[in-house]
């Protein structure tokens, strides 16, 4: 029996292999525009490209996808896009930057738990979505300090019934998704009040507060002439980005560990003067405001 089966799950690899090798690659850019293969490798070697792969009949579809986008939408894109954005968010002021944070699907505590492979924890689902919740009113004042205001967006809703007190959750049209957000899930879009766009998927706090202030121009001109002719080195504002992003992360958690290191002298100075030790632990945690669209 024990051959029989192993006779069997042979056989079985083999035919899935060779159904998998005779499968057509295909490759696509972000707009699902087919490309070949030497050009998607390319961008894939930069850090402004992720991938998703999918299986779809005889084919194998490897899709780019963005992890940055800068840009400018000229005027009567930025009309149109500011009308749409008005018509769905009620009122927004396009004095101020926008930022939206953006997530395709919301679903419900049943509904995830069914998406995910890997077990799920309902009571440390529910913990997380608190703390992100009571985080939105210090994030608020990161907004007005940056002269900004934030937009929580998605494109649809299953079962998804949890009250945030402190954001509320605003559905879009499929076209404006499509115009601001492309193919993408999920992602953040800053837009300012010249029309500049960023869009990302995860930022560091401090480059969020940094494009919030900035002028773009030079980001905007070095991105133009990476995605007219990609290379395999990143766009310089990506390296800014990434560069700035470790620098901040190194001097936040150096100020962390100096802090410990004074408690943990006031920690011997205590032991000296009494009998029992106190243990005093601190939590380092970067500050993440829009930085990512999990919400």
């Amino acid at each position: 029996m024990k051959k029989i089966t192993i006779f069997l799950f042979t056989i079985f690899s083999l035919l899935s292999f060779s159904q998998n090798n005779n499968k057509v690659e295909i490759y696509l850019d972000e707009n699902s525009n087919e490309i070949n293969e030497e050009e998607y490798k390319i961008k894939l070697a930069t850090s402004v490209y992720s991938e998703k792969t999918d299986i779809k009949n005889d084919n194998i579809l490897n899709r780019l996808s963005l992890n940055y986008e800068i840009g400018q939408f000229n005027t009567e894109e930025f009309q149109h896009i500011k009308n749409s954005i008005k018509n769905q968010l009620s009122q927004v002021d396009f004095e101020k930057n926008i930022i939206l944070i953006y997530q395709d699907t919301l679903k419900g505590v049943n509904d995830k738990n069914l998406s995910l492979e890997n077990s799920f924890d309902i009571s440390d689902y529910l913990k997380q979505k608190k703390k992100y919740d009571s985080k939105q009113n210090k994030c608020k004042r990161f907004a007005r300090k940056n002269n900004a205001e934030a937009y929580h967006i998605y494109s649809e809703a299953i079962n998804y019934d949890y009250n945030s007190k402190n954001y509320q959750t605003h559905q879009i049209t499929e076209s404006l998704k499509h115009k601001l957000f492309k193919n993408e899930s999920y992602g953040v879009i800053i837009i300012k009040t010249n029309g500049d766009y960023f869009y990302y998927k995860q930022l560091n706090q401090l480059q969020v507060d940094k494009m919030l202030n900035s002028d773009w121009s030079n980001y905007i001109m070095d991105f133009k002439s990476f995605k007219t002719k990609p290379v395999k080195e990143n766009p310089k504002f990506v390296t800014e980005m990434i560069n700035s992003a470790d620098a901040y992360t190194n001097r936040f958690l150096q100020r962390e560990a100096k802090k410990e290191s004074l408690f943990d002298n006031f920690q011997q100075q205590y032991k000296n003067q009494h009998v029992g030790q106190r243990t005093i632990t601190v939590k380092v945690e970067i500050p993440h405001c829009y930085s990512y669209a999990d919400y």
